[in-house]
């Protein structure tokens, strides 16, 4: 491939690749507001109401950061001829980030997402009947383990920085 167009396909999935990392920190960043929000006095109409919100913006984070991440880095590995999970020619920061990005996808499949439609079963059970205990109920695990995961991307964000500026060389030169 001419070394111009890998050059400019890389610029585009790079920012793509960040626009993705944007809506999967979205979430993160809601968790710490709604998190605010019902510490309050809060009702249970009004609490029902913000975890509901809270639920679709952690969703719509996840189902357009998650894939888009994935995809682009893929792309991006292709592109930079690196290998996944140290198969190839990786850099430690990358197969570390590879190594997060795989435990996230792990603890999404084995605990989130059975335990998404579970609250999604008990909004519509709450919609109906007013009564938000077994949905109350279901949201510590659910905020415990987003919180893990949002800790690894995270991590990361800052490996992918670190990485993109030279990783451990970078630092041997800053004291050197």
């Amino acid at each position: 491939m001419d070394p111009s167009l890998t050059l400019a396909l890389r610029g585009i999935f790079v920012a793509l690749h960040i626009l993705f990392v944007v809506f999967w920190l979205m979430g993160f960043a809601a968790s710490f507001v709604f998190r605010k929000l019902l510490t309050s006095d809060s009702s249970q109409q009004q609490a029902m109401a913000l975890r509901m919100a809270q639920f679709r913006i952690n969703n719509f984070g996840g189902a357009v950061g998650g894939p888009g991440v994935l995809v682009t880095g893929l792309i991006l590995l292709g592109l930079v001829q690196w290998g996944f999970l140290g198969f190839g020619p990786t850099p430690l920061w990358l197969f570390i980030k590879q190594l997060g990005y795989v435990i996230s996808l792990v603890l999404f499949m084995g605990i989130i997402n059975p335990n998404a439609k579970k609250i999604r079963t008990a909004m519509d059970s709450a919609a109906d009947s007013g009564n938000i205990a077994e949905l109350q109920s279901l949201m510590p695990r659910m905020m415990q383990v987003g919180t893990v995961i949002n800790i690894i991307i995270i991590v990361n964000v800052f490996l992918a920085a670190w990485g993109a500026r030279g990783g451990l060389n970078s630092i041997i030169n800053w004291f050197g």
